[in-house]
């Protein structure tokens, strides 16, 4: 089924953040939001995951169960290594299954130490992880690549693609070239009508 959003807006103490949103997702899609900081992409996604609510406006089709997300803070636990953080969201997944996922993203000589001992990168790999080892049918992703440099960041987007399991896929960058090489549907932000539209 596919997410539509009509006519959804939302404000803060009178100052219009977005504005008559209509976007349509279809199911297994991946798109990507571009747009200034400012925009509203994160409350975008925040209305979204039920944790905000629009002025006006609605969404259906979003997938019932849980959601998968990166938000822009890592909300990792600091003194717990990168996987203990991974299971107290995903508490089923241990083992060999588990070191090879983090293998694929840290180096091994990290996997016993604390988060709060990580680069910053390094923690934007741990939480991209814990997202796409998640349950739901919804994939969002508020800059996920943050702080990772060129080489670690084709690893992470390579390994979001293997991982999406053709669910659907809406994050947000300010680098075009991500949402190149991710596949996706452009949504570029309308200053002057303060909404987001497909580029087709």
């Amino acid at each position: 089924m596919s997410i539509s959003i009509h006519a959804l807006s939302k404000s803060y103490n009178g100052m219009p953040v977005f504005q008559k949103v209509d976007l349509e997702l279809e199911e297994g899609g991946i798109y990507c939001l571009l747009a200034p900081s400012g925009a509203g992409k994160t409350t975008l996604f925040r209305i979204l995951m039920g944790l905000e609510q629009a002025d006006k406006g609605e969404i259906k089709g979003i997938p019932r169960g849980p959601i998968a997300a990166v938000f822009q803070e890592d909300r990792l636990c600091p003194a717990l290594t990168a996987q203990k953080n991974i299971q107290l969201v995903h508490p089923v997944i241990a083992g060999e299954d588990l070191l090879r996922e983090l293998q694929a993203l840290l180096p091994e000589e990290s996997l016993d130490k604390p988060v709060c001992e990580f680069s910053g990168g390094m923690r934007r790999r741990v939480a991209l992880i814990r997202a796409m080892l998640a349950p739901g049918q919804l994939l969002l992703m508020d800059e996920p690549f943050t702080g990772l440099d060129e080489d670690t960041r084709e690893t992470a987007m390579e390994y979001v693609l293997n991982h999406r399991r053709g669910r659907t896929l809406l994050f947000t960058t300010h680098h075009v070239e991500e949402a190149k090489r991710l596949g996706a549907t452009l949504i570029q932000w309308q200053e002057r009508e303060r909404n987001w539209k497909v580029n087709k």
